[in-house]
């Protein structure tokens, strides 16, 4: 059916505007007087190439920075009795110009083509996940859609603010890093050459220091395109690397070894898992087809492989608790919430419990690492600069004790 952009005016004379689905422009203006809009410029609007837009446009929306927006408004409106349709339509009308409006018409499409909403959002995995899908399609499958994209919204946003604590918290570490790293550079490769004529002009013997540090600007200052092609280089081949299942899995172990990161990355991994759990089994779906869908939520390869193989023994009929027990990264008090829920019947529950205790480790132990990197930082660069000054001084001296 084709869209027509309008403006008009309502019934209290304010200018309004909008899209309306209709066969010609006649049909849109009726439309428009039967809800009290008085049309005075109505033009066809090329709807866009939504498909296509979506795919080619997908990374705005692959960060998860609209996601739980979009969810939270679809949750509201079929909560309250909104038509899915309908609710897809005011929400893509709503919605500024850009990739998730291309994105909710595409789906409003797919849905009005005789589509389940988990069927169209499948076409998408690189913009809704598995567990995402798999929760939608409990809720159709149980007449509680609207219940079960508020789970989904609550899920969304709690893992929003997690990502915001962590990219604020590394904010200021790394920015600093880079400044002082920029600072000795520029000095290496700008300020050094200068000096070095001096030097060279004297021909008294330089102190080792000095000397390594003079090859080490001669080599920044002759060699860094070569520097930062191997720089590229090497970026490149960690990416690569990095997306193959031996790489990802020797990265993550390795992750989980370094002293105190280590264990951030550990307990994340386990937050995410306790809290994806949780909201599946709140959805309705089956232990098995949960475990399943977690395991690829962890972040971490390594963790993940536990879970698949916990998911293993439970579909041989045993109890998660007793499933997780041997596996090296659930510890003892994570195991002992989860048999507590399968024996009270409240596992979704203890699992979020135990997914906020995670969250309130990792906070306080991230906390407790930035206050020790930032020292850290500050005395590597300044023993950097320290040995720089030191450098250059000391040839420095030697000249005006040769001059006296």
């Amino acid at each position: 059916m084709p869209l027509f952009s309008y403006r008009a005016y309502d019934r209290k004379g304010k200018e309004t505007s909008g899209q309306v689905e209709a066969d010609s422009p006649s049909e849109a203006r009726e439309i428009l007087l039967k809800k009290g809009e008085f049309p005075f410029q109505i033009k066809e609007s090329h709807r866009p190439e939504t498909r296509e837009k979506v795919r080619v446009l997908k990374g705005l929306l692959s960060g998860r920075r609209d996601l739980p927006l979009i969810t939270r408004q679809l949750a509201t409106l079929t909560a309250a009795g909104v038509p899915l349709a309908r609710a897809l339509e005011s929400m893509a009308r709503q919605t500024p110009e850009g990739t998730t409006k291309n994105l909710l018409y595409a789906v409003l499409e797919d849905v009005r083509g005789g589509m389940s909403l988990a069927e169209s959002l499948s076409r998408y995995p690189d913009i809704f996940p598995p567990y995402y899908v798999s929760i939608v399609g409990a809720g159709e499958e149980s007449g509680t859609l609207g219940a079960s994209l508020t789970i989904l919204a609550d899920y969304l946003e709690d893992q929003e603010k997690v990502r915001e604590k962590i990219t604020t918290a590394l904010a200021y570490p790394t920015l600093m890093f880079i400044i002082a790293l920029s600072v000795v550079i520029f000095i290496m490769t700008f300020i050094l050459p200068k000096i070095t004529g001096i030097f060279e002009n004297v021909g008294a013997e330089l102190p080792l220091s000095t000397r390594i540090l003079l090859a080490v600007s001669a080599l920044l200052q002759r060699f860094w395109f070569f520097f930062l092609l191997l720089f590229v280089f090497l970026l490149w081949g960690y990416q690569k690397f990095s997306t193959t299942e031996r790489g990802r899995e020797l990265i993550d172990s390795l992750k989980l070894r370094i002293p105190l990161a280590g264990r951030l990355a550990h307990l994340i991994a386990l937050s995410r898992f306790t809290s994806t759990t949780s909201t599946l089994l709140k959805s309705g779906l089956s232990m098995s087809r949960t475990l399943s869908i977690a395991a690829g939520t962890t972040g971490n390869v390594v963790i993940g492989g536990e879970v698949r193989r916990a998911l293993e023994r439970v579909i041989e009929g045993e109890s998660l608790s007793k499933a997780l027990q041997g596996e090296p990264h659930f510890p003892p008090t994570i195991l002992q919430m989860i048999a507590v829920g399968e024996e009270s019947g409240t596992l979704p529950f203890m699992l979020e419990k135990a997914s906020a205790s995670l969250t309130r480790e990792y906070e306080t132990l991230m906390a407790r690492f930035l206050s020790l990197l930032e020292p850290v930082i500050i005395l590597f660069m300044g023993g950097v600069v320290g040995f720089i000054v030191v450098s250059v001084m000391l040839p420095l001296l030697n000249i005006s004790q040769i001059i006296r």
